[in-house]
Formats: C-alpha cells, sequence, structure tokens
C-alpha cells in the first residue's frame, strides 16, 4: 500500500515538470509588431507613396530672342523659392501632383510665379511595382517678369503612360491632352500671343531615385490666335539631394509666333534658375525611415 502511494504521489509530481519541460521545448516566437501612431494604415503591396520638395533661395537667369525687344546678358534675379512632388498608389487607384512657387526680382524687374499640376485615376496591377496607369486631372501657372510673361489653364487635361513605383523611387512617362481655357506667351515690351480657346498635346517624364530627382515636361498648344501656329515648351528640374540639402536646376524654354507692331516674328525665350535649400522626402511605408529633411512622421 505504501508502494502504491509513493507511485501515485511521484506521478502527480511529475506532471507539472513534464508541462514546464514541454514549455521550455518549444522554440521563442518573434514579438508582434505594433504599429506606431506615425505609421501609416497601410498593408505590404497594397499601395505607396513618395513626397519630396524643396525651399530655399533662387538665382535666376531670362534670356529672350525675335520679340520687339530682346534680352540678352546674365540679367540676374534673386528669389525665395519652392517647389514638391507627390506620387501615390493604392490597390488600382494613382495620383500625381507637382507644384511650385517663386517670390523675388532683380535686372529683370519682379519676378514671381505660381503653379500646380494635379491628377488622380486608375492603374493597372500587372505587376506588383509596374503597370499602365490613366489620370485625369488640371495643371495651370503664372509666371514671369518685366520681360517675360507666361501663363496657362489646362482643364481637364488626360494623362496615359506607364509608371514602376517601389517605396520611395518612381519612374514614370506618360503622354498628356486637354483643352487649354486661358493663357497667355508674352515677351519684350509689346509683343503678345494668347494661349486661350486652343487645344495641347505633351507629356512628362519623372525619376525619383535618392538621392537624384528629376521632371521633365513638354507641351505644344495648338492655337489660331494672332499670327497663328503652335507655341512649344519645354520645362525641367533636376536636384540632387544629400541629407537635408537639396541642390536644383531649372528651366523652360518658349518658342512661338508673337504680335507686335509693326510686325510679328518667332520669339525664343528662356527662364532658367539655379536653386540650393532645405529639401524634404518622405515615403511613409511599413518598415521604412523617412529619409532627408523635415521629418514629417512624427
Amino acid at each position: 500500500m505504501h508502494l502504491l502511494r509513493a507511485a501515485i504521489l511521484a506521478l502527480i509530481l511529475a506532471i507539472p515538470a513534464a508541462a514546464n519541460a514541454q514549455t521550455i521545448a518549444v522554440d521563442p516566437q518573434p514579438p508582434v509588431h505594433t504599429p506606431q501612431p506615425w505609421e501609416p494604415p497601410v498593408k505590404k503591396g497594397d499601395g505607396h507613396t513618395y513626397e519630396g520638395g524643396m525651399f530655399g533661395v533662387r538665382a535666376s537667369t531670362t534670356h529672350v530672342k525675335g520679340s520687339d525687344a530682346d534680352v540678352s546678358g546674365p540679367g540676374m534675379g534673386l528669389q525665395l523659392a519652392g517647389h514638391s512632388e507627390t506620387y501615390g498608389t493604392a490597390d488600382s487607384f494613382t495620383r500625381r501632383g507637382t507644384t511650385f512657387f517663386i517670390l523675388g526680382g532683380g535686372a529683370r524687374g519682379f519676378e514671381g510665379g505660381i503653379g500646380a499640376d494635379i491628377a488622380f485615376g486608375w492603374r493597372a496591377r500587372v505587376a506588383t511595382h509596374h503597370g499602365p496607369l490613366a489620370r485625369l486631372g488640371m495643371r495651370g501657372w503664372l509666371l514671369g517678369n518685366n520681360e517675360l510673361y507666361s501663363s496657362l489653364l489646362e482643364l481637364p487635361q488626360l494623362q496615359a503612360g506607364y509608371q514602376w513605383f517601389r517605396y520611395g523611387n518612381v519612374l514614370e512617362l506618360a503622354g498628356r491632352v486637354g483643352p487649354v481655357l486661358a493663357g497667355r506667351y508674352n515677351t519684350g515690351n509689346i509683343a503678345r500671343r494668347k494661349l486661350g480657346d486652343a487645344f495641347e498635346v505633351g507629356g512628362h517624364a519623372a525619376a525619383h531615385l535618392d538621392p537624384i530627382h528629376l521632371e521633365l515636361g513638354y507641351m505644344r498648344v495648338f492655337t489660331d490666335s494672332g499670327p497663328g501656329g503652335a507655341v512649344d515648351m519645354i520645362s525641367g528640374v533636376m536636384c540632387g539631394a544629400s541629407l537635408a540639402l537639396r541642390l536644383c536646376l531649372d528651366g523652360r524654354y518658349y518658342r512661338g509666333n508673337e504680335d507686335f507692331r509693326p510686325g510679328s516674328g518667332i520669339a525664343d525665350s528662356v527662364y532658367a534658375g539655379f536653386s540650393i535649400g532645405l529639401g524634404n522626402e518622405w515615403y511613409p511605408y511599413p518598415g521604412e525611415p523617412p529619409r532627408g529633411g523635415f521629418d514629417r512622421t512624427h
């Protein structure tokens, strides 16, 4: 009897020990990630976002040839300036936006400008990180000084192209068409050209591969106003980023017929600048840290 009781007691004591041994034998599980307040509610594979920009000081130059009053030489100006670019995808949704502003003056008098290009649409998910896209939006700007003035309002605009987008890296090429509701291309003292009631064809290319950031654009406005003939414009911004610092080159080239007394002719214009300032680059993607400039995720 004593032996039986001893055996039962030993069995009872052995059960917890076996359970403890079993618990110890289980491999430790990795810690569960707790979303932080600054992390966006995005699941991997669902979408990407890129936002970049710069605010700083800009030196500019203006050249005009073929107008009633040509402009050559350095003709430098100094301004406060900034620009931004944003790209985003979420499932089949896609968006793109660019903005700029300029405020200052110099040898060509007061210089100022403001503009935006915004579009939203659909991207086919042919692969995880790339696919064809189509967007609908609008764009417009006012830009100039005493020797060159340019403006445009395009609504709506249709974009169609192809995009590769992974984390904070973007490659995009797209064409664009749309009606131009209003616009001007003025040079010299009295040379003028209206761009309203017209149709525009063009496109853009973008490459944001840190530390290089590039935006290029082209447009041809088909208008019968004044002396007739299309007006062309090529624009671009290229920046190099290092931590919070950005160095940028920007430029616009215009070519088109203009009216001025006692005649008319083809005017070529160049407006270009160099900027240095604080940069911002942000892509809120789980597991990826923010980069450069102002940390807007905290």
